[in-house]
């Protein structure tokens, strides 16, 4: 048999659906190349050893940053004709839930900034080659909630607001930030603008319990012009009629924002809740109880906890994977999320979220007073996963509300956990 060749180790599968394009997958056991997983994870004990210097700063280290890119994190959902990989998103986010594990704070800024990216495929031409003329890994940051007021101008606009939670600003080049468009003869449009970097007023109030090192700090704009090729309509990419999806026909481009972006945050989750795990682990097989002189590794508490905080991670990630895969599925065939799959991801992000927090809270009441020690790594990963469940879009009981009055309407979804073509 002959030897394989880097030429047979590349292999392009061309779908033959309307819109799709030619997908090329690397065998990288076949190129010698690293593959995009291992090179995140080889980041993993660097990571570690930085995480508590990082949490002091209150930002990720550049030398991180500069892993990160190099990784390519940062370039992954970036098309091809911007010099991108156009990734999975199941590629992507088991990717971010290891580096996590490392460091949820790095694993926040750099999923999130990744993401990002997608939705600059969203502008008109100009303002995508102005965006990736610095580069195929550009960092952009982000606080999208609409706290700033668009006044229509000649050219563009003018935006003035204040905006906080914006992880990872201090390295990113360009800033995603929400505003509102108001007008006369319609409920206002929900805008997302793109604004250099050095335009921005940075506010350092970062000083919070968990989360520290993803320098999350609020921002300032005042008086500052968007060219109209900077700025997009949120409704336009809900219809499909966002300028730059014209540019890209790859149908993941086209999946639904919401859903996509969500699953950012509980693939993060899942990473701190797996290595809060691992050290549970780690740290009860040296705990000795100091009035009998058991080991805590021996008692049955110890055991319980281990054994409900496994399985309930588990599950979640078992729900998360199909989640992701369901949207990865859509992208593939090229059509729209079943009924009911778009309301379900949404709800499962916040709920899985919740299975993390339960976890956490579970596997440190059983670390014992010295768990609270700050070079004890269990007490950040415990404040660390607090505090993801606090970002507005892990709102669970607002999320259930959304999903369960659409259970009670309509008993013929994708529910996931059977048929949906069965009737209950």
């Amino acid at each position: 048999m002959q030897a394989p060749t880097k030429e047979d180790a590349v292999v392009r599968f061309d779908f033959e659906k309307p819109g799709s394009t030619e997908r090329t997958i690397v065998d990288h056991a076949l190129t010698g190349a690293k593959s995009f997983r291992q090179a995140i994870a080889d980041l993993v004990p660097e990571l570690r050893l930085r995480a508590d210097a990082a949490e002091r700063e209150r930002r990720i280290p550049p030398e991180t940053i500069a892993g990160l890119r190099k990784a390519g994190l940062f370039r992954a959902f970036v098309p091809r004709t911007y010099g991108g990989d156009e990734r999975t998103l199941s590629e992507v986010l088991e990717a971010a839930t290891e580096l996590a594990a490392g460091c949820p704070s790095t694993a926040w800024v750099g999923t999130l900034c990744a993401v990002h990216n997608i939705a600059v495929c969203w502008l008109d031409k100009r303002g995508q080659d102005e965006i990736f003329a610095d580069g195929a890994d550009v960092m952009v940051g982000s606080s999208v909630a609409p706290m700033g007021t668009l006044v229509a101008t000649e050219g563009g606009f003018r935006l003035t607001g204040k905006w906080s939670f914006s992880s990872g600003v201090e390295h990113a080049a360009w800033i995603m930030v929400g505003a509102l468009l108001k007008s006369d003869a319609a409920p206002p449009d929900y805008v997302f603008g793109f604004v250099r970097a050095s335009e921005i007023t940075l506010v350092d109030d970062w000083h919070v319990s968990g989360l520290r090192a993803t320098g999350s700090k609020s921002l300032e704009l005042k008086d500052v012009f968007i060219p109209r090729h900077r700025a997009v309509l949120l409704r336009t990419v809900q219809e499909g009629t966002a300028p730059g999806l014209a540019l890209h026909t790859q149908p993941f481009y086209r999946l639904p924002w919401y859903p996509v972006f969500i699953c950012a945050f509980p693939a993060i989750g899942l990473g701190a809740a797996l290595a809060m795990l691992d050290g549970f682990r780690d740290y009860i097989r040296s705990r000795i109880d100091g009035f009998s002189g058991v080991a805590f590794q021996t008692a049955p508490g110890s055991a319980v906890r281990m054994a409900a905080a496994a399985a309930e991670i588990d599950a979640a990630r078992l729900v998360f994977r199909r989640d992701v895969a369901a949207l990865d599925r859509a992208a593939q065939e090229n059509r729209p999320l079943c009924p009911g799959e778009s309301e379900r991801i949404m709800y499962d992000a916040p709920f899985i979220m919740d299975a993390c927090s339960r976890t956490a809270v579970q596997l440190f009441r059983g670390s014992g007073g010295k768990a609270l020690y700050e070079v004890n790594p269990l007490q950040r990963y415990f404040r660390d996963i607090h505090a993801m469940t606090q970002h507005v879009a892990m709102d669970l009981d607002r999320a259930g509300e959304t999903y369960g009055k659409l259970l009670f309407q309509n008993a013929e979804l994708a529910l996931g956990a059977r048929d949906s073509s069965l009737k209950t």
